[in-house]
């Protein structure tokens, strides 16, 4: 009995003190890109370092206006800001962001303990200054009362070697821009009412958008792939009103896309979501 009762706590132990996995947040002024990263805390080779699903969720200010514009930067993975949480009843005052990995179970994440792995980068494409970007634990009073509501706000790295969710905290939690002036930031909404259909698309799909202004010049439809690759332009038609274009998509990757307005003199929209599956 005493020997059963030593395995059983062994094993419990042993459990207990798997090493878990920390989210770093970082932001550089000058560029005014983010970055996330994991610090592991243990290291797992083969298949333990198996990654069967991620979402990092970002916390910002009801009020701002942000959209990011993600690049992996771990060759082969996909990142997509999948889910927003506006203004909920829980936190009034924020918004909340989740951005997931698309394309798990994966073994690409290199797992070294103590080894920081940048994960993606991103920068705000609706353009100018967020504010506060925070990361908040998944046992936050804010999280709790969100949660309560319905809504998966909960910060999650399921690695096969932990036996369950590996996050365990953060390296940083909060970084804040400084405030961005220049052309690229938009002093006002210019357009309105995307809609896409279908979702997904496989063959054809149908954007349309309304025009609000013409006071920054003619406008173009920017469409871009998840590592930022420009895969369509064209020039957005003139007018203000209702606007409509068809694509013809049956040759694009599958995958999500990005579709962001531009203006002649610097400025953009935030982006908006495509999906294309064959």
């Amino acid at each position: 009995m005493k020997n059963i009762t030593a395995a059983f706590l062994f094993l419990l132990l042993s459990n207990a003190t798997y090493a878990q996995v920390k989210f770093n947040l970082g932001y550089e002024e000058t560029t005014h890109v983010y970055t996330l990263s994991i610090v592991p805390e243990t290291t797992w080779e083969m298949p333990k370092n198996m990654v069967s699903s991620a979402q990092i969720v970002l916390r910002i200010d009801a009020g701002s206006e942000f959209t990011p514009g993600i690049t992996s930067l771990v060759d082969g993975l996909v990142w997509a800001d999948n889910a927003y949480v506006e203004h909920p009843d829980g936190d009034p005052e924020h918004s909340f962001v989740c951005i997931s990995l698309v394309n798990g179970p994966t073994s690409l994440i290199k797992m070294i303990a103590g080894e920081e792995v940048p994960l993606f980068s991103f920068v705000n494409a609706a353009g100018g200054c967020a504010g506060a970007v925070t990361l908040l634990a998944n046992d936050d009073p804010a999280v709790q009362a969100v949660r309560s509501a319905g809504y998966n706000v909960t910060q999650h790295f399921a690695v096969l070697g932990a036996r369950k969710n590996a996050f365990s905290g953060f390296e940083n939690a909060t970084v804040e821009c400084a405030s961005v002036t220049g052309t690229d930031e938009l002093s006002g909404k210019l357009v309105d009412d995307v809609k896409v259909s279908p979702v997904p698309a496989d063959k054809s799909a149908t954007i349309q958008w309304t025009l609000l202004s013409e006071a920054h010049g003619f406008c173009q439809i920017l469409i871009c792939d998840t590592q930022g690759r420009e895969v369509f332009r064209q020039k957005a038609g003139a007018g203000t009103g209702l606007h409509t274009l068809n694509l013809d998509v049956q040759n694009w990757q599958p995958g999500l896309y990005r579709i962001q307005f531009a203006f002649d003199r610097g400025q953009r929209t935030k982006s908006w979501n495509m999906m294309v599956i064959h």
